[in-house]
């Protein structure tokens, strides 16, 4: 399977990713944030990353209202043995380093009261290298697509998913002054029918970026599984990828003065790979 290079993280300085992270956490979390700052250049086991520490109030500020932290304690032995045991079998097929390096803490989080926002996995600019989770991360992925039950492959899509959201906020934060150039005043969007909504160029962009690798892991998982059933659920997805990716490419090579020259580049590298996937 074609491999996908767009961006290259060795190239921005560490000290940079610190300083960023740090400014973040902080900002946010307050208490418990001096813990996961000190902590940032360990490595970690699978078990030891799941992180308690950020309280209601914080999840309140981040739009998961209703959403409460579920510390390991509580997840039990067996559920992070389960979640280990589907990394490592999924690292047998997939590169996991984009996860390792960019999902540096996993928190569970489960819904206590109603209303709440149905969601398998998010992560958030104000919270770089932790991505949130939750029990439909084993069975759900982006946009639409719900497997009959427990699948590995979509454990480790949703986790892939927020590593790919991490690595390009980081890497265009550090290596840049900020994400875009825009002209003043302006306002650009793009239409997203699936969603019914209209999203910023910078959502956008973000959606693109990840869309194009899991394209790609996408296929590669069609080829690899062997019961029908699933089979047709990956396509769905693959063809759901490529839709959103025609709509979110196109419509940032529309608006492209909004662009500084490397997010151009971004864009224009995510289209090299997407052309081929429709032509052939």
């Amino acid at each position: 399977m074609q491999q996908i290079a767009i961006i290259k993280n060795e190239e921005i300085h560490p000290d940079l990713i610190r300083d960023f992270f740090t400014s973040k956490v902080k900002n946010l979390l307050g208490i418990g944030g001096e813990i996961l700052i000190r902590d940032y250049d360990k490595e970690y086991s699978i078990s030891d990353r799941f992180i308690n520490n950020i309280s209601n109030a914080g999840l309140n500020k981040l739009g998961l209202i209703n959403y409460q932290c579920i510390s390991s304690d509580d997840m039990n032995s067996t559920k992070i043995a389960e979640f280990a045991k589907i990394l490592n079998e999924i690292a047998k097929e997939y590169d996991i380093s984009t996860i390792s390096n960019y999902s540096k803490f996993l928190c569970w989080i489960h819904p206590f009261a109603k209303p709440y926002s149905s969601i398998s996995s998010t992560t958030f600019y104000e919270l770089p290298f932790i991505s949130f989770i939750t029990n439909a991360a084993f069975r759900t992925i982006a946009p639409a697509v719900v497997f009959p039950a427990n699948y590995g492959y979509a454990l480790f899509e949703n986790l892939y998913h927020e590593s790919l959201h991490q690595q390009l906020i980081i890497t265009l934060c550090c290596s840049t002054e900020g994400l875009f150039k825009r002209p003043p005043g302006s306002n650009y969007s793009i239409h997203i029918p699936w969603r019914n909504i209209n999203w910023t160029l910078e959502h956008s962009l973000q959606a693109a970026y990840v869309y194009i690798h899991l394209l790609f892991t996408r296929i590669k998982q069609y080829k690899l599984e062997k019961e029908q059933h699933y089979k047709q659920l990956l396509n769905e997805a693959i063809n759901q990828a490529k839709y959103a990716l025609n709509i979110l490419i196109n419509g940032l090579i529309q608006h492209k003065s909004a662009f500084n020259e490397e997010d151009l580049a971004i864009i224009y590298k995510m289209n090299e790979f997407y052309l081929p996937t429709i032509e052939g």
